[in-house]
């Protein structure tokens, strides 16, 4: 997890004596509830409530306790705790839990499947439960999500103009690169697969789901079919970081490579690769090390994959040992997929995303514009006529050799000139 530029500073430099109706000569004034609350984005009302009673319990919020807020919302490190610590109880109620899921959701629900497979760590706990015990659920996926929370409720209060918390996913995403799986890619991917992507937010760092919209579609199996061939032809040519996300049965798997797919006997894949688990519940199943040796001293990688080579096993593994224990396995006809050495399921969708710069997506393009230009060639290359063959340097070896070759003496009818 993290931003994929770490130049770029995760909170933008405050000016709190600079606020629009909230300061008159460099001193900042009270602000009443109404221009607080209308500050902040509408999908995150029940947040904004929240942390305007942290600081004041009644219609106003003085110049002490805004500069308090702004204080916190910009040093406080741990951005879930603070969130966590907006609730004025030691124990969560199932309420409880609904709005911080809300709040962790940007205020735009996921998709039913997608919730259940994201929050189950915290929607699956008994309530009452302690506060603790749902902050050390949610620390280790969420707390980038906390902290961009925490930076879209200080630009919208430093700036005065609500941050839109409305999410859209780019035009050519399709059915299985969703905004919900954009949303949860955003949790669990970092670096080389984000990229500094136009934001909201200004000229700060962009949040986790704004640096993946900068993705494109290499190969998608509603578009162009299982073939293995064909995802070679599509994609194995790109040699920078992709993204294929696979849907067999109930199952949707990521498998993030950072050095994209290839034909090869040896592993790869590392310490930036992984295998995440989508639905039905979301987890990492592996991650990859670039610390991790074989006997032989060479770093293992955690992707396999050979549909070429007949010597070797074929298809495509993934697994801290993917030619021993494989996590999951396709097979060489890219048809069906293995979980956990269960019952082969079958493929019903596959797409593959090139997740690096542009530069590489130009070399890409590059590289298949001069392999087409070499077919058109090879079909436009005109066989030499008979004549020609008669003064060819290879016929005067041949001749030499005593051997009369004629390249006309095949075709029917035709009567060749008498040598001279």
């Amino acid at each position: 997890m993290g931003n994929a530029e770490s130049e770029l500073s995760r909170s933008p430099v405050v000016h709190p004596h600079s606020h629009e109706n909230a300061q008159i000569g460099g001193v900042i004034n009270s602000m009443t509830k109404e221009v607080f609350l209308n500050k902040i984005d509408r999908s995150l009302a029940d947040l904004a409530q929240s942390i305007w009673l942290k600081y004041t319990s009644g219609d106003i919020l003085n110049p002490k306790e805004y500069d308090a807020l702004l204080c916190d919302l910009t040093k406080r490190s741990d951005k879930l705790l603070y969130l966590v610590n907006l609730f004025d109880t030691n124990e969560f109620s199932h309420n409880d839990v609904r709005v911080l899921v809300s709040w962790l959701s940007f205020g735009h629900e996921f998709g039913e499947n997608f919730r259940k497979a994201i929050f189950k760590p915290v929607l699956s706990l008994q309530t009452p439960v302690q506060k603790e015990n749902v902050y050390s659920r949610l620390r280790t996926t969420f707390s980038d999500y906390a902290e961009d929370l925490a930076r879209i409720v200080l630009v919208s209060l430093t700036t005065g103009e609500p941050v839109s918390t409305a999410f859209e996913a780019p035009s050519d995403f399709t059915d299985l690169l969703n905004l919900d799986v954009l949303r949860i890619l955003g949790l669990f991917l970092s670096s080389p697969y984000k990229r500094p992507n136009p934001t909201r937010l200004g000229n700060i760092a962009p949040l986790e789901v704004e640096q993946l919209t900068h993705m494109h579609c290499l190969f998608n199996s509603k578009m162009h079919g299982f073939s293995i061939t064909r995802i070679k032809e599509l994609a194995f040519d790109y040699d920078g970081p992709i993204i294929l996300l696979i849907k067999a049965d109930n199952f949707l798997f990521c498998i993030a490579s950072d050095q994209g797919l290839k034909d090869t006997f040896k592993p790869y894949g590392a310490e930036n690769s992984c295998l995440l688990q989508i639905l039905p519940e979301t987890a990492r199943l592996v991650s990859g090390s670039s610390s991790k040796k074989t006997d032989f001293g060479a770093q293992n990688g955690i992707i396999y994959s050979n549909f070429t080579l007949k010597t070797s096993r074929r298809g495509l593994l993934v697994g801290h040992q993917p030619l021993v224990s494989p996590a999951i396995e396709i097979d060489e006809g890219f048809t069906t997929l293995q979980f956990a050495s269960g019952h082969p399921m079958k493929l019903t969708a596959a797409e593959i995303w090139a997740a690096g710069p542009t530069s590489q997506l130009d070399k890409l393009t590059a590289q298949k514009a001069w392999e087409l230009e070499q077919v058109i060639k090879a079909k436009n290359r005109k066989i030499k006529p008979d004549e020609d063959w008669r003064e060819s340097v290879d016929r005067q070896l041949l001749d030499m050799a005593g051997v009369r070759v004629r390249r006309s003496d095949m075709v029917e009818g035709f009567k060749p000139k008498e040598d001279i």
